[in-house]
């Protein structure tokens, strides 16, 4: 560069214009003399990134191009300042971006920027300005005495002036000190007080101020008066787009995505080279599980803005959803990349590793993001599902409640608590806890199922109290707010199938597939089409065994709901069957909006569905005997003859052995159902048992059980009911064969109550122990008179407490008996309805038949 072209440059250090430059635009002139300097002589990195700023911004500036490519210029300016602020954000640079922002129009990012500028200069001890830039701002507040930005740069230099005293600030200062002073001028000001106050709109505030108003009560979290004031820029403007977009943000945070989505789309056509407008789009869609939709919104604003950490974490998160783990970690991991210290992206990573089930990189993880940040209530809420996950429960309630302590309103810890405590059968707690995420979050639809499943568990509320709040459930989230989508009646002619779809998330190693199986394995290809919708996170060796029957299969973990309902009815499913209700990972929200014309529940829950869009459930008479139980049903009944249950045992199963009463000296009872079903009353019923039996031992098993303060609070309880701890073998999670070796060990086994055992029944009973059933007067306690009166146990139902007592004691005394039923016990099941998969199949068919008969006659009249 030669002498004649420095002496154009200002008179301040070469270093000074890689800040400086893209705040002016007078720059234009020097622009040749500026990129020639750099050919030469700068090399650093980050200089280089300044001078790509410059040039971008300038030839934004160029007449001589045509709009689309200044446009294009300019992102790309925008695009490369935002990286360098994250990198090191200094005054000059933040002046340089307002500068930017406010060319492209984004006024509320260039609030967000002189907000943060203010907060770096309100320390005066700490400004780390130079004269030369004190001048070269005071130089463009005589140029444009309008610009807001700089004259409060100058308010700021003449309120503490005595620390800028210097003849060089002196002759640049004065021509602008009347303009900031004079409070008759028709110069804006920019008092900086005024900025800290949060106050009433004036009468007459300009579409700025109120915008200015309306985003600090947004951070503030006063969402209602935020929108109001967005709301009122929206009548006088219904074209702000930063108004759009952030009415589109409250609505998102405040649980109306479907809005949001709406709002910001707006924004996004009159805007469309704004990244964050497509960040928070893509989280709207994320919300609504309109995953392909987030994507598509996250790639454009990546493609705006390549570094934009805050997206990647986001998309992440949606790829997670998507069940793409892989593409899900590469995402955080680029996140982290862009910005180190990003805890959100490391607490995001983690869950990723804890969804696989990796433990330890997750929690490499969530402790990384506490030591960014301490308080982070979802990285102890996720150190929690890593301990509830591996039975840990004491342990993970610790985490939960510390995320409590930061936020107790936090719905999702509220729920997870719930199921912790609910696993370890502290029912009322964990009803409360469920309670607590509703009231945090009334749309929260999977804590409402979780309350529902709990109720099930003991006498809390009574049988139409429950009933009424599964209507409540409805009412809330289905039906009451979701427009039924109800497929078309489709005609048929008497020799065409009648097309069938079964949705499950536990066509796995669940206790759902024992019963589902061998109905797959029956059905008549010839008169039926099946499909079966795999909502399964974990496919296993089960999946890939139910899969090889080769009906049609849909794996749609991950999928929206609105998807997952366009492709039931782009399949052509006339009947579709729930094995799930309202247990862990359900589709209810997608039931009630009724993707075929037939809706059926079955197997997976104890209870109605509460849902007005689900017709029939599948029973038997013994469950829910006629016009006993139908009233506490909004489906219509459909009792199979015999079982409504079909059981399929694991292969490769021990035999039978012979009774252990025989060689020890006492009875040994059991019980391997779920900690919750063991109820208070459950606990001193078995207790008056073992007290009657002498020499009797108890042995429980269930996964809540490895948890070892889980042992010792129910060893308490047992001892608040007189029975010492030498009476029970408490034992958690065991490996697959160890489980049913542990039968071995079992004369009797007792059933729990009011919630029957289903699986562990039938499990017991094949291995040749005999189960001990209280009828009750619901479905969810009368699976047992279902499961034992079918293969001819009716002796070992007891129809009272006393009975189920009197039954236990006679029956510890009958070796003999107990002896005999075990030899006979597998070949009684074998030749049950039981485990007539053939017959029971033939009879659901017959059912579905008439279902669909039903619907024909009543279209056609």
């Amino acid at each position: 560069m030669d002498n004649k072209n420095n002496d154009m440059l200002p008179a301040f250090p070469p270093t000074l214009w890689l800040d400086y430059l893209p705040a002016f635009p007078y720059v234009l002139r020097f622009l040749p003399q500026w990129e020639a300097y750099c050919a030469q002589h700068v090399r650093d990195p980050e200089w280089q990134n300044h001078q790509q700023i410059l040039v971008a911004y300038a030839a934004s500036q160029m007449p001589a191009f045509e709009p689309p490519v200044q446009g294009q210029a300019l992102n790309r300016a925008w695009t490369l300042m935002a990286d360098l602020l994250r990198r090191q954000a200094t005054v000059p640079r933040i002046l340089s971006a307002i500068r930017i922002a406010g060319d492209l129009e984004l006024r509320q990012d260039a609030i967000y920027l002189l907000d943060s500028l203010i907060d770096m200069l309100k320390p005066v001890a700490d400004v780390a300005v130079d004269e030369p830039f004190l001048a070269a701002s005071a130089r463009m507040a005589v140029a444009d005495p309008g610009d807001s930005v700089y004259q409060w740069l100058m308010k700021f230099v003449l309120e503490t002036r005595e620390r800028w005293a210097s003849p060089v600030l002196e002759p640049v200062v004065e021509p602008v000190k009347e303009n900031i002073c004079n409070p008759k001028s028709n110069t804006p000001k920019c008092d900086l007080k005024s900025r800290e106050r949060s106050g009433k709109k004036q009468k007459h505030a300009s579409t700025a101020q109120q915008m200015e108003m309306a985003v600090q009560l947004h951070r503030a979290g006063n969402f209602k008066e935020a929108d109001a004031i967005y709301s009122r820029v929206l009548k006088q403007n219904p074209d702000d787009a930063n108004a759009l977009h952030l009415s589109g943000v409250i609505a998102h945070q405040s649980g109306q995505s479907r809005k949001a989505v709406d709002l910001i789309e707006r924004a996004v056509r009159l805007l469309p080279s704004v990244p964050m407008f497509f960040y928070n789009l893509g989280a709207a869609c994320n919300a609504l599980g309109e995953y392909e939709k987030a994507v598509e919104n996250y790639q454009r604003a990546l493609s705006l803005n390549p570094n934009y950490a805050e997206v990647y974490s986001n998309l992440g998160n949606t790829r997670k959803s998507q069940g793409k783990t892989d593409e899900a970690i590469a995402c955080h991991r680029k996140a982290i990349e862009l910005k180190p210290d990003f805890a959100d992206a490391y607490n995001n990573l983690g869950a990723v590793y804890n969804h696989l089930h990796m433990y330890d990189d997750a929690l490499f993880c969530f402790r990384k993001t506490l030591e960014i940040n301490p308080n982070s209530v979802e990285a102890f809420h996720n150190i929690g599902d890593i301990h509830r996950e591996q039975h840990q429960l004491s342990e993970a309630e610790i985490w939960y409640r510390k995320a409590i302590e930061i936020k107790s309103d936090h719905p999702y810890v509220q729920n997870n608590l719930g199921v912790t405590l609910q696993n370890e059968g502290r029912i009322v707690e964990a009803v409360s806890c469920y309670d607590a995420a509703l009231q945090a979050k009334p749309d929260y639809a999977g804590a409402h199922s979780n309350r529902l499943l709990a109720l099930n568990y003991d006498h809390i509320e009574s049988r139409d109290a429950v009933f009424k709040a599964h209507l409540e459930w409805d009412r809330r989230h289905g039906s009451g707010v979701t427009p039924i989508a109800s497929a078309p009646v489709v005609r048929r002619n008497s020799d065409d199938k009648i097309h069938i779809g079964y949705l499950s998330p536990d066509f796995k190693k669940h206790s759902v597939s024992y019963f589902i199986e061998p109905i797959l394995q029956c059905h008549d290809a010839g008169r039926f089409e099946i499909t079966c919708y795999s909502d399964t996170s974990y496919p296993d060796t089960v999946t890939q065994r139910l899969k090889a029957l080769n009906w049609q299969w849909r794996d749609c973990y991950g999928v929206s709901d609105s998807q997952l309902l366009s492709l039931i009815q782009a399949d052509g499913v006339q009947i579709l069957v729930d094995l799930a209700g309202h247990t862990s990972n359900n589709r209810m929200p997608l039931l009630a909006r009724k993707p075929a014309a037939v809706q059926v529940s079955y197997i997976g829950y104890p209870n109605t569905t509460g849902l007005k869009a689900m017709d029939y459930r599948i029973t038997d008479a013994a469950a829910d005997p006629p016009g006993v139980t139908d009233h506490w049903y909004t489906e219509k009944l459909i009792r199979l003859p015999g079982s409504f249950l079909c059981y399929l045992p694991p292969a490769n199963l021990p035999e039978v052995s012979d009774l252990p009463a025989l060689k020890n000296n006492g009875i040994t009872f059991a019980s391997f159902n779920n900690r919750a079903k063991i109820t208070d009353q459950v606990i001193q019923t078995w207790s008056a048992i073992l007290r009657l039996t002498p020499g009797s031992r108890l042995i429980v098993k269930s996964q809540a059980l490895t948890d070892i303060n889980v042992q010792q609070r129910l060893t308490q309880q047992f001892a608040d009911c007189g029975i010492g701890a030498q009476q029970l073998e408490l034992c958690g999670f065991l490996p697959f064969d160890q489980h049913f070796e542990l039968y071995q060990r079992v004369d009797l086994a007792l059933d729990t109550f009011p919630y029957n055992g289903t699986t562990t029944t039938c499990e017991a009973l094949w291995m040749g122990v005999p189960v001990l059933a209280l009828e009750g007067d619901h479905h969810v306690s009368r699976v047992g008179v279902s499961l034992l009166g079918g293969i001819g146990l009716d002796a070992f139902i007891a129809r009272s407490v006393e009975d189920y007592i009197n039954k236990a004691v006679c029956l510890s005394e009958d070796v003999n008996l107990l002896s005999q039923t075990r030899s006979m016990l597998r070949k009684m099941m074998r030749d049950s309805p039981l485990m007539d998969a053939h017959s029971l199949t033939r009879s659901l068919e017959s059912a579905y038949e008439t279902m669909w008969r039903r619907l024909n006659a009543s279209t056609e009249n």
